[in-house]
């Protein structure tokens, strides 16, 4: 080998050394660069609804997209379904379809789409295609996480007032005509439904699902959503009957919702509605059965309040009647009575059992009743109104030792301001009978049977089966009441020596 070729072949090698280097050293200064503060990531939005309410079985797909507003790359550490595998949806991430991908990376105003799909199929059971299917989709960055909600409609029912109300207040005016809810689908009520000047009717057969969860008004105030409001100048009717009762409940029915309490706000009657009845109904699983605000009147014939978050029915100086009712599993109170008003209870059943949500854990009265209200925390000046309740023929049970709590602002000072009678009924008063007043009490009861934990009372009362037991000890224990000769199921009850409560053994 000649020496120029040796020394060529030297120059050569040095300068694709030199080359080399060069090239690392160009690379590593323009290596990529993560922004290093909190990351701002931009959303395009925070709840991703799939509108199509399908009839037939279909799929629909939306879009969301994720931009990166900073001048440096940013680090996305993982996208994920909450439900994972159970999940209705679908995702598609970058081009991969996925439920939970890892380490994401986005350029500098840059972005990354999701495609988000779901399956429904309207004929499967509404426990498996519900009416709206809600899922959350996770995305976390290094400075914390965000969450868009997925919603779709699986069921083809009447959604009121539409898709797109929730923790929102929607005003049906009426001009005093009947708002009649007829068609045989389902209704799905989605925020709150104010009724303000018409007769809101449901037929027999009527079924209505209420979509719950917390709302949040104009004022930033949070409020369970979910609601019926008949307005002061409106009322309520409902005409169920036995074989066709109108149903009022949570839209969930999945098997781990069906007895769950608090999913959905209730149903107000404003003050001064007048002429609200209520047939052969089955309301369930609201925070609240009904609310009556002052001078509001409502009469319930056959009708099932049940597994409510705080009271079953709750009246503010109201006038009730309820005729072979079923209210219980209600978390504060079966029937709460404030500030006054007239309420009349014949063969009803109320009952709490195991519930312990009262002041220390102790399980709290069934039926309570007080003729005032006050209007500061120490109740300084309450505003005292004549209370009237008058009930017969029922059952108040409860785990507590005392189903009964009626509290008289004026004491005995101010004689017809609390006046009741309870008659040819069944409670647990223990500690009643050992206070002070129970002459009082016991001198305004008749024929009554006071209850203990051992007596047999319901056939199944942890199943929740509130029918009479074959030992029950209240059975023929009724006075015969002419003008309600059946029980809650249309069987006849005894003409001579009917049974306590709403169920005839």
């Amino acid at each position: 080998m000649s020496t120029i070729t040796l020394m060529n072949r030297i120059i050569y090698s040095t300068i694709a050394a030199l080359f080399a280097f060069l090239c690392i050293g160009i690379f590593s200064c323009n290596k990529i660069k993560y922004y290093d503060g909190d990351i701002q990531l931009g959303v395009s939005t925070d709840t991703l609804r799939f509108d199509t309410v399908f009839t037939t079985i279909g799929s629909s797909t939306r879009i969301i997209k994720l931009y990166n507003p900073h001048k440096d790359w940013i680090k996305i550490d993982r996208i994920w379904l909450e439900s994972g595998s159970a999940s209705r949806f679908k995702i598609n991430v970058d081009g991969v379809s996925t439920l939970d991908i890892k380490d994401l990376e986005i350029a500098p105003n840059d972005s990354l789409y999701i495609f988000a799909s779901v399956t429904v199929d309207p004929d499967q059971p509404v426990s498996i295609s519900p009416f709206i299917f809600n899922e959350l989709l996770n995305i976390s960055v290094k400075n914390g996480q965000k969450r868009i909600v997925l919603e779709a409609w699986g069921q083809n029912a009447n959604y009121v007032p539409d898709r797109y109300s929730k923790s929102k207040i929607s005003y049906y005016g009426g001009n005093f005509q009947e708002f009649v809810w007829s068609d045989p689908k389902p209704y799905v009520i989605y925020g709150a439904l104010y009724f303000d000047s018409c007769k809101v009717i449901m037929p027999a057969g009527c079924r209505v699902y209420v979509h719950g969860g917390l709302g949040r008004d104009e004022n930033k105030n949070y409020y369970n959503d979910g609601l019926i409001i008949i307005g002061p100048k409106a009322s309520l009717e409902i005409r169920g009957t036995h074989d066709k009762p109108v149903t009022i409940q949570g839209d969930r029915l999945e098997e781990d919702y069906r007895d769950l309490a608090g999913q959905w706000g209730g149903i107000i009657l404003a003050a001064t509605s007048r002429g609200n009845l209520v047939n052969y109904a089955n309301i369930k699983n609201g925070v609240i059965g009904f609310r009556l605000d002052s001078l509001a009147s409502l009469t319930l014939n056959n009708t099932k309040i049940q597994t409510m978050s705080s009271v079953g029915l709750y009246g503010d100086f109201a006038t009730v009647k309820a005729n072979n009712c079923l209210i219980t599993d209600c978390n504060t109170h079966c029937v709460a009575l404030t500030h006054g008003g007239t309420s009349q209870f014949n063969y009803c059943t109320l009952a709490n059992y195991g519930v312990t949500s009262g002041a220390m854990g102790a399980a709290n009265n069934i039926l309570v009743a007080t003729n005032y209200k006050c209007f500061d925390q120490e109740c300084k000046d309450p505003d005292v109104k004549i209370t009237n309740i008058d009930i017969k023929n029922s059952i108040i049970y409860s785990s507590a030792k005392d189903a009964i709590g009626f509290v008289d602002a004026t004491e005995g000072v101010t004689p017809g301001y609390f006046n009741y009678t309870i008659g040819n009924s069944a409670f647990k008063a223990e500690k009643i009978v050992d206070s002070k007043g129970f002459e009082i009490f016991f001198s305004k009861i008749s024929q009554c049977v006071l209850l203990k934990n051992t007596d047999k009372v319901f056939k199944e009362i942890n199943r929740k089966n509130y029918h009479l037991d074959s030992l029950s000890v209240v059975e023929k224990k009724a006075l015969p009441l002419p003008l309600i000769a059946i029980d809650i199921e249309d069987k006849i009850r005894d003409a001579s020596t009917p049974d306590i409560g709403c169920y005839e053994y």
